[in-house]
């Protein structure tokens, strides 16, 4: 998805391939970045958050995102534990895409040089800079979370009700979902064509993909989650009219083929996934399995749903509870007939 970062410095920045591999930290030669620009050898993990960092020079400090440390307060415990909290679920919805951010298959320490903790970062910061108060936030999805029993002392026979869910993991959740299929979508219909005059416009649709994902989620949830709905309508607005550009831009240059490039921005999650799933890219890579076949909820239902399972639930506990009682009931009076 990368790929054409080099072509974007090389284009945006006004330098040379030896200019550019000086400035990595420790240099490459001049060889080994022509590898990576024309695809030929795969750009390491460090060296594409490096790169990424040079064409968004000015954003970082120290090489620092400084949105970054103000939601953090400049506390590693504290963007650990935001890290944590969602790779869990992105793991989940990349289930086709291997998200290495772990040291080793145990889940022990953070792999720091993952391109995720990046993204992550970006996600939350637009979160941020579209009115959502990101620092105060409840995000408690993991792995193992609080449930409701039916009663105030559960036994080893006891069933949780529902899980809690907080106004926050209503809203962040959905917000994984849409970004990583807008994503995806991008991964395997725009950044893939090697082509050195797309490779700008390639890189700022890779930018658009946490803004638009916002368009996916319902406004009660921002408003649940205590946004600022006046500086949110004015980002996504903005956000909508200059990838409107974008887009239009993009089409005119990029070769003839079927892609719809709109469905970025207008089509739903479904229509995305179509689109991924059909595309040359994905079959090569994953085969036509998943082009017979392809459903996924919208933000809407996505929430729908779990309400849905928590009635459901509750109901089957309440079933349990009357069911338990009536059989109480009839060997108290099947005792005494005996």
């Amino acid at each position: 998805m990368e790929l054409n970062i080099i072509n974007y410095i090389l284009n945006k920045k006004k330098i040379n391939q030896n200019a550019l591999a000086e400035m990595l930290d420790p240099p490459v030669s001049k060889s080994i970045l022509s590898k990576w620009k024309n695809g030929s050898e795969e750009i390491p993990e460090k060296r594409s958050i490096e790169l990424r960092r040079i064409a968004r020079i000015g954003k970082y400090k120290d090489g620092q995102n400084e949105e970054w440390s103000k939601i953090t307060n400049n506390s590693k415990d504290v963007a650990n534990d935001w890290y944590w909290k969602m790779f869990e679920q992105i793991s989940f919805t990349n289930s086709k895409e291997k998200i290495d951010v772990w040291l080793d298959k145990y889940y022990g320490e953070i792999n720091y040089e993952s391109i995720w903790i990046e993204n992550i970062q970006m996600m939350l910061i637009t979160l941020n800079r579209a009115g959502v108060p990101v620092k105060d936030l409840d995000f408690t999805f993991e792995p193992k979370r609080d449930v409701i029993w039916s009663d105030d002392d559960p036994d080893e026979d006891s069933w949780p009700i529902s899980s809690i869910y907080t106004s926050a993991d209503h809203l962040i959740l959905p917000y994984i979902k849409a970004y990583s299929a807008l994503r995806n979508w991008v991964m395997h219909n725009v950044t893939v064509v090697n082509d050195k005059v797309l490779s700008e416009l390639q890189f700022d649709f890779v930018q658009r993909i946490p803004e638009i994902a916002l368009t996916h989620i319902d406004k009660e949830l921002f408003e649940a989650a205590g946004t600022d709905m006046d500086v949110l309508d004015k980002f996504i607005k903005k956000s909508k009219t200059e990838t409107l550009k974008l887009i239009l831009q993009f089409s005119q240059k990029a070769p003839s083929n079927s892609v719809e490039y709109l469905n970025f921005l207008n089509g739903d999650l479904i229509e995305i996934g179509k689109d991924t799933v059909n595309s040359p890219r994905y079959i090569e890579k994953y085969g036509t399995e998943d082009s017979k076949f392809f459903i996924t909820d919208t933000a809407e239902e996505k929430i729908a749903t779990m309400k849905s399972e928590e009635k459901i639930l509750d109901g089957i506990k309440k079933n349990e509870k009357l069911l338990k009682e009536i059989l109480e009931k009839l060997n108290k009076l099947t005792d005494k007939e005996e």
